[in-house]
């Protein structure tokens, strides 16, 4: 997608729709914003005592999360969409992401495994499968069961609109940890998604997004370290929807440019011919926790922000508590000598700490 269409991390949840100018992907936000999914002819349903799940037997994708036994619900993908495939063919080498849907589903409430096969110019090119799990009001979302046939590569899998909420909805709103976070109200927020990160591509410093309702709240943590997190926000003033979802990545593309931290408009590292698809040696897992109140009252993103909090690992040590961290920068990879050597480091952390009546000590 060209740089030029993405919103900074911060201001596409804050400026005015107006804003926005007009573009081609303009214009497929609004479109995608009048598509609709359709209740599904051919259902499958999960669940546990406090979640139903009912998903889409040909896609394979979320229809409707219903919260039991409130019977509120939020929607799931929206927009008629499909998981995405991104594979790679090393003779002759190339890359094809395609839309594909399910080819069989085996469901064993709490549990649904969708099986998908990928293609590449008509020859079967990987197979996996999609697992939904009902623990509780969460939703695991897992990629089992991964087969490349010889020659092929599976890169990644994209599933961008796990969850939905519309303007319409009472008290719609969204909200994203990165750079500090942002939460902004539906009605007020421009048409776009998070601009991916030049080092890290989708990989979110802070996995975890939401979206929600004055009732319901839609939390996705993504719990795969190399695994990307989407939030979008699609339409036009009046009818815009918000989605958050994952790309569950198999490999590193090799074919890619990468950041290395050297700044806006240095070289970036990129990769030829026989650049390997690094494989990543992870399960890929995320999950959807939904939140309501007991009573049925209003919630808002701090009851989302509670539940992370609240499963998050015990500080392992205090002893930052009450310092100030102060960052050398002393090299990196394009510059042709150091800016700071470790001499002059030492000098410059030997100064600050005379001022407080400290020394440096080796280590």
């Amino acid at each position: 997608m060209d740089q030029k269409n993405q919103i900074g991390r911060r201001s596409f949840l804050k400026a005015s729709g107006a804003s926005l100018p007009t573009s081609a992907w303009s214009e497929l936000l609004a479109n995608q914003a009048q598509a609709a999914r359709d209740r599904p002819t051919h259902s499958v349903a999960i669940r546990s005592l406090n979640l139903e799940v009912i998903l889409d037997g040909d896609d394979g994708v979320p229809y409707e999360y219903r919260l039991l036994p409130s019977g509120l619900s939020i929607r799931g993908e929206d927009y008629g969409g499909k998981i995405s495939v991104t594979v790679c063919r090393w003779h002759p080498r190339g890359f094809v992401t395609t839309p594909i849907s399910a080819v069989s589903v085996i469901a064993t409430p709490p549990r649904a495994d969708f099986r998908f096969n990928a293609t590449y110019e008509g020859q079967l090119a990987v197979a996996f499968v999609i697992r939904y799990a009902v623990e509780g009001p969460t939703v695991f979302v897992s990629m089992e069961s991964i087969e490349e046939k010889p020659g092929y590569e599976l890169i990644e899998v994209g599933m961008p609109r796990l969850a939905t909420a519309h303007e319409s909805d009472q008290g719609a709103w969204l909200a994203h940890g990165e750079y500090g976070g942002s939460l902004v109200s539906l009605n007020q927020a421009t048409a776009g998604q998070l601009r991916p990160n030049t080092f890290w591509g989708k990989v979110l410093a802070t996995p975890v997004v939401m979206i929600g309702t004055d009732r319901v709240i839609s939390v996705l943590e993504v719990t795969s370290y190399l695994d990307g997190a989407e939030l979008a926000v699609a339409g036009v003033p009046g009818s815009r929807r918000a989605s958050l979802g994952t790309v569950k990545a198999h490999r590193v593309n090799g074919s890619l440019c990468y950041d290395i931290n050297t700044g806006k408009g240095t070289p970036r590292n990129c990769g030829n011919a026989r650049t390997p698809n690094l494989r990543i040696e992870q399960k890929s897992v995320c999950r959807l926790d939904f939140v309501t109140h007991p009573s049925g009252a209003p919630v808002d993103w701090l009851g989302g922000a509670r539940l992370v909090r609240s499963r998050m690992p015990v500080i392992p040590t205090h002893y930052y508590d009450d310092k100030l961290v102060y960052a050398v920068h002393c090299d990196q990879p394009l510059w042709k000598e150091p800016r700071t050597t470790f001499a002059q480091a030492e000098s410059l952390i030997g100064a600050r700490l005379s001022r407080f009546g400290g020394t440096v000590r080796e280590r």
